[in-house]
């Protein structure tokens, strides 16, 4: 499994990492220590002409240590519990996306016709390995009736279709995956008409189509 994020916590660095102190006090006072003004700190005191500075140092220090942990959270929840439905409803969640959740969302129809011409990378899952039926749409459907739908006519009747060896979800589960299913499909249409990015090997490009495109 590919935790993409993780690679990234890198990218949004503490000044802890520099030098070798956990929390912001201690590295203020470690900088202060090392780089002292006349004042005797390095952004001065709350009153000199680097206050404003130094608030607004600290405000950056701030928000990175607030990003760096919201993308280890996000990264350690899909590798530590890979069993676990969680809602996809961003391209920062698509990074993320947990075992237990890539076949219902590649048994969708576009999804599923994408990774069998190998134009996604569909998180390494072989195509010949996913159920014959998106067991997840039929669940979904359950008990819809459609009005006006471009797909489907107004007089279908409402239907409940559960076979013995369908996967068990609470109400709770199948409206995690009814928001992600919606979140890949209109995800999937802007892309197909945008940058191509698979949205199952970010940030990569569609393979096919990013050949198809250069050739245009």
């Amino acid at each position: 499994m590919r935790v993409l994020q993780i690679l990234d916590v890198s990218a949004a660095p503490t000044l802890g990492m520099f030098t070798g102190h956990a929390g912001n006090s201690a590295v203020f006072e470690r900088l202060n220590s090392r780089f002292a003004d006349t004042a005797g700190v390095m952004f001065g005191s709350a009153q000199s002409f680097f206050s404003s500075k130094y608030d607004a140092f600290t405000s950056k220090i701030r928000e990175l240590d607030k990003q760096a942990m919201e993308v280890f959270n996000a990264a350690s929840a899909a590798l530590f519990h890979p069993d676990t439905l969680i809602p996809i409803n961003s391209m920062a969640m698509l990074e993320n996306v947990p075992p237990c959740m890539h076949v219902p969302i590649l048994t969708m129809p576009r999804m599923r016709e994408l990774l069998n011409q190998g134009v996604i990378y569909g998180w390494g899952v072989d195509p010949t390995s996913l159920p014959e039926e998106d067991v997840v749409g039929r669940l979904l459907d359950n008990g819809t009736i459609y009005f006006n739908h471009p797909d489907k006519p107004n007089d279908l009747p409402m239907t409940f279709t559960i076979k013995s060896d369908d996967p068990v979800y609470d109400f709770d589960q199948l409206s995690i995956l009814r928001e992600t299913r919606e979140f890949i499909d209109n995800t999937l249409e802007a892309q197909l008409k945008g940058d191509y990015l698979d949205i199952t090997d970010l940030p990569s490009v569609m393979g096919k189509l990013r050949v198809s495109r250069k050739q245009k």
